[in-house]
Formats: C-alpha cells, structure tokens, sequence
C-alpha cells in the first residue's frame, strides 16, 4: 500500500538553525501530546485529541525537516495506534536508515513487528537488540511481551518479575505479569508464589480474577485438600492473607475451595449464635466470604442448621429496625447474613438503602456494595424496562448475568477497517468500511462487554446487542449509562426470531449463542436476512474439546420438572458435589459456569449445548451460503505456510488441527456471504 507521507521523503532540507530549534520544540510538544494519548490518567475523548494534535506536530516538523529521525520514529508509533502498518514500516525504514544504531527507532521496530503477531521473530529482534543495548528495558520488556504472546507463561513472568525488581513499575507490566500468571500453576506450595500473588492482589484497577487458577492450586498444597485426612486449623485461616484476599476480589472455581469456604463459614455462624456476637478477629474472614458468595450468585450450599440461624438472624435485624437503630447497631448481624444470602433480597433492604453506601463502616462497604447496592441499581433499570417479575419475587430469587464486569479495558481508539484489514487482509474487507458510518449487530450480547467495547473503541460505529435474558439487558443498559457510552442500546429478544429493524447491519456477530439453539443453520439463515450483501458474520463455535455431555443432568432437571429457583439449583450441585468421587460429574466440577447461579443456568436448565470440529463448521457455512474468511487472534506464524487458497479453506484447517493444539476452547472466525447468495 502506497504512504500517504512519500512526499516527506522528497523534501529537501533548507531550515535555518533557528527554524530547527523550534521544530525541536515542536516535537518535544508532539511526544507530550502522544504521552497523553498513551495514558490512563486522561479521558477518551482528551485522548484522542492528544493524537490528533501529536499527529499534526510532528507532520509540521517533518514538512521542514524530512529526514529528521525522531520525528520520523514518532510518526511511526502514531501510524502504529492507527494500525497502518504499512506505512509505520516504510516511515522507520527511512528512520533506521538515517540512524542505524538509534535505540528508540529499533525499538518501534521491534514493537511493529509485535503488533504484526510475529512473535518469535519479536522476541529474537529485541534479543539482539538487548545485546547491544543492555541497559534498555524496553527491550527487555519486549521480550517478556513476545514471550507472553508465544504462551511462554513462565518466561514471560520472570521477566515481568525482574523488571518490577529493577524499580520498572507500571501498569502496564502490572497487568502483563497478570496475564501471565493466569495461565500459571503449581501442585505444590510455594511462599515465593504466595508473595507474587499478594502483591498483585494489592494493585488497583487489575484483572484480579485472572490470578485464581494459580491462586487455589496454592492454597490447596497449602493445606493438603486433596488429603480428605487434612486436619485445618481454624486459626490459621482466619489469618491467611493470600485466603482472604482471593475470597474478597476473585472466584476460585475449584470444588476443594468452595468446600473449605463452606466449612470456614460454618465455624464462624457456629460460634456466634454460641456467643451472640461476631469477635473482631472473625470479621475479615467473614466479609470476605460475603463478597465471594456474592460473585457466586449466593450458590453456596447451606445445612438444615444454618438455614434455621440465617432465617432468625433475618428476623432479629428485621425486629432491631422497627424502631431507631444506626448502622453500627445491624453491622455484625449483616455481615453474618451476607455470608448467606443477599441482603436486597430480604424484606428489609429498603431500610438499608435508606442510607448512602459511605454511611456504613469503611470495612464492610465492599461487602455492601456487592450483595446490596450494585443489585439495587440492577433491579432499578429491570424495573424501568422490563416492570415486576412476579416469580422472582415469589422465589425471593435475585439473577445476575453469569459474565459480569468491572470496567472496561483501556484502548486507544481506532479504525474497524483497519483492525479488520490486520485481521483478515484488505482483499475481504469491504473497502466501504473505511469511510462509512458502520451498524453492528450482536446476537446473544451477555454482560454487553463486548458491545460496549465495540461502541468505545472503535470510531464510526453503532452497535446493537440483543439478549434472551432481561437480566443482560438491564445490566449492559446500566453499564453504558455508568460508562457514558451512548452509541449502543441493548434489545430483549429472542435468537430464533430475527430483529425488527428499518435497516440492515454491517457486521453481525453470534457469540455463544449460535451454540445454544436447537438449529444453528435455521437461526444463521433467519439473522442473515439482517446482513448487508457485502456485510460480515463473525462466529464463536464450541469444540469438542471444550464438550461436556450433560445428557444426565439435564434428564434430572426434566425428569422433576425443576424450575431455575436458586434453592434447586443449590440442592443440584450438592447432589452432584457429594458424588463427586464417582468421577461422573468431574467434567461438570471443572466447568467455570458451575461456580455460579447464572452459570448453573445455563448448565443445567439449557437444553442445547452444541460443539463442532471444523469439518461439521465447513457443512454449516456451506449449507447457509457462507463464505470462511479468517480466524480471529491467531498468531501469523499459524498461517505463513498456507497458500493463498488453502488459507480460507476450513478442512485444510481441520487436518492441519489433528493435534488440537491451534484452538482452545472455540473456533473464532468471520465469514462472508457467498458470490449470488
């Protein structure tokens, strides 16, 4: 693709020394500008006119000095947010040249290639540049980058670790090592892992959930849980911090931990209705599993004994509240309950929300954010849209979506057309995208993360989210007004019945949705009818893999007539806990949606839960008059060796994934409509 820039390379150099002064200043005020547009601490908006005005800088210092390298090696890494690549390369082609051995034009390289997804190529080039320059810990975070990108979990952490030893701390390296170490465990104890996962649960505005995996295989070898023989000292976990960190800012969705839970939280309701108070030393274990059993949906079981106390805790603070009370006087009773139930749900919720959330002690105001006032603005938007759910009410029943969110990611706003054209190629993208007003549809939108990121990040767009589930309408609803995004609305629906709209959409995206109906060609072929003639279908089809066969648990649910109540959904995964042994259900144990109500849902009340190979995919795209165009995410070196045809020719795909090695969970792809379909 031609540069936009040629003409800079042609001009030639007449500035007087006082004009190259105050392009020197020029581009100082350019890299400020980039520097704001690179940080978290300035709004989207203030950002993007950062680069804009960066953008602009630096253009008027090349226009008077074209062969000045740093201004060249600037316009490179806006080029790069851009993501034209092409041109980001010829632009540090002409810089390298100018200085060969100038560290920061090498870098940008390095980086260019890391976000054309040659990562071993990425890690080799910073390397040797490291060589070279051994001080550079750009360089070194380079390689810890690529090293990441390659699934070198370990690696990638080492080096992470090494550069936060060496005084080099970001949020950015904070959340890298984070990634990392999601992907990370151990079988046995280790206090230097412990101490790497308290630091991190120490850091704000991180993806705490990512550290649960590594988290709960920890503090099984910490205290022998797959020894059934294991003698646990109360003590000792009231004091874990790596315990109640976890419990209070993440979900360990392992079976082993979720009984410790149990236990723990047994003793602490057993000693207070002995002594009638809740000792200062069982507070942050008991507000901890109160938050945890909120991200749980209140999934945990409870015995006969505990209902009993739970049921005349309820009516004790009920009673406390007839007349004057402060909050200092229901505080201890209310943490003991939320370890139970959610306190919006009990019937004197409207008592507690009479008060502002900074009312409340400073150590318990987490714990009631979670299991009352998020669920408070929750219900608010459900009411605005969807009025009274008589059978909820009925079932004292509160439902969440299972893929709830904290924040969005921050990215630096871009062009769909060209994160399309990265992803697929410019020859199947339509070139109309790079200009016109773009309408995405998602079918099955959840939460509305992925909706919502859509609307935000990239610029020219509007999105459209439809849902089964009221509850994902009101909470995505909710989360656009919290985030103040205003280009999405959110549409309750039904997936087998497509949209009414007075116009067709661009993109239309399934995600696992298209593995939830009885008919996935019947339902393809109803949306489809939406899609523009040269539009694009993007899909998230299950592998076998990834399969379960809940043929049995979902006979019991039939069999009885169960309805989605949380009492039987708790009274189901009892059973199916106590039988654990057995090994029947231990595909079901290991399943992340089995560690919360919504989860357990869609498990065990979803009749359909389809998976594919790529062949069974390649029929279902042929049958619907689809064409596949590419994968989504996949390293470039996966496809390097392809030719042309066979790269868009799904059972050359299929035979070259014999050893189930590209794919983990699902087969991630855009299609287009076949020539005359």
């Amino acid at each position: 693709m031609a540069s936009s820039l040629s003409h800079l390379f042609e001009a030639s150099n007449n500035s007087s020394l006082d004009d190259q002064v105050t392009m020197a200043r020029t581009l100082l005020s350019a890299n400020e500008m980039y520097r704001i547009w690179n940080s978290t601490d300035y709004h989207q908006e203030e950002r993007q006119k950062a680069l804009e005005k960066s953008c602009q800088l630096t253009l008027s210092v090349l226009n008077e000095l074209p062969n000045h390298s740093a201004a060249l090696s600037l316009m490179a890494r806006i080029e790069m947010d851009r993501l034209h690549y092409d041109t980001a390369e010829e632009l540090l082609a002409r810089a390298r040249k100018i200085e060969p051995d100038n560290e920061n034009i090498a870098l940008n390289q390095g980086y260019l290639i890391l976000a054309n997804r040659r990562y071993a190529e990425a890690e080799q080039f910073f390397t040797t540049l490291l060589q070279s320059h051994p001080n550079s810990y750009r360089a070194f975070s380079g390689i810890a980058l690529a090293k990441l990108k390659q699934g070198d979990y370990l690696g990638a952490t080492g080096h992470y670790l090494r550069l936060l030893e060496l005084g080099f701390d970001s949020k950015k390296i904070r959340q890298s090592l984070v990634n990392a170490l999601e992907f990370l465990t151990s079988s046995e104890y280790s206090p230097t892992i412990e101490k790497t996962l308290l630091t991190a649960f120490s850091w704000d505005g991180i993806e705490h959930d990512k550290l649960a995996n590594l988290t709960a295989a920890q503090l099984v070898a910490k205290y022998d849980l797959n020894n059934d023989n294991a003698i646990l000292d109360l003590n000792d976990l009231l004091s874990d911090e790596l315990l109640l960190n976890s419990l209070s800012r993440c979900l360990l969705k392992t079976v082993k931990i979720e009984s410790l839970v149990v236990e723990l939280r047994r003793a602490i309701m057993t000693e207070v209705t002995m002594t009638g108070s809740l000792r200062d030393e069982l507070l942050p274990a008991a507000i901890a599993i109160g938050v945890y059993a909120a991200k749980s949906d209140f999934v945990l079981m409870m015995s006969h004994e505990e209902e009993t106390e739970v049921a005349a805790l309820a009516y004790r603070i009920n009673d406390a509240m007839k007349s004057k009370w402060e909050t200092d006087d229901v505080a201890g009773a209310l943490i003991v309950m939320s370890m139970y139930e959610p306190l919006y749900s009990q019937s004197f919720s409207f008592r507690l929300l009479g008060h502002e959330l900074a009312d409340w002690p400073c150590g318990m105001q987490d714990l009631l954010k979670n299991t009352l006032y998020d669920l408070s603005e929750e219900h608010q938007i459900h009411y605005e849209l969807f009025g009274i759910d008589a059978s909820q009410l009925a079932n004292n029943d509160v439902r969440r979506p299972r893929d709830r969110w904290d924040r969005l990611q921050t990215l630096n706003q871009t062009s769909i057309y060209q994160a399309l054209c990265h992803e697929l190629g410019h020859q199947v993208v339509p070139k109309r995208f790079e200009n016109e007003h773009l309408n995405i549809l998602l079918v099955g939108s959840g939460s509305g993360q992925r909706a919502l990121y859509l609307a935000r990040y990239f610029n020219n767009i509007s999105v459209c989210g439809v849902d089964k589930e009221p509850e994902n309408i009101a909470y995505a609803t909710l989360k656009a007004r919290q985030e103040g995004i205003d280009n999405v609305r959110f549409v309750h629906g039904d997936y087998h019945h497509a949209l009414i709209s007075e116009h067709k959409f661009d993109i239309i995206e399934f995600g696992e949705t298209i593995n939830q109906v009885a008919d996935a060609q019947q339902t393809i072929e109803e949306w489809q009818l939406l899609l523009r003639s040269d539009g694009l279908m993007r899909f998230s089809f299950s592998t076998h893999r990834g399969a379960k066969n809940w043929a049995t648990i979902h006979k019991i649910v039939s069999d009885r007539r169960l309805s989605p109540t949380i009492d039987n959904i708790r009274h189901l995964r009892y059973a199916i806990m106590q039988e654990q042994k057995s090994g029947i259900w231990s595909e079901l144990c290991q399943d992340e949606r089995f560690f919360t109500a919504a989860g357990c849902r869609e498990l065990f009340f979803n009749e359909f839960n389809q998976t594919y190979d790529l062949q069974q995919v390649d029929g279902l795209l042929k049958r619907c008059g689809l064409s596949f165009i590419g994968f989504c995410d996949l390293d470039k070196c996966e496809t390097s060796h392809f030719d042309s045809a066979a790269r868009y020719n799904l059972l050359a795909w299929h035979v070259m994934d014999q050893d189930k090695t590209l794919f983990r969970d699902a087969y991630h792809m855009y299609c287009a409509l076949e020539s005359g379909s």
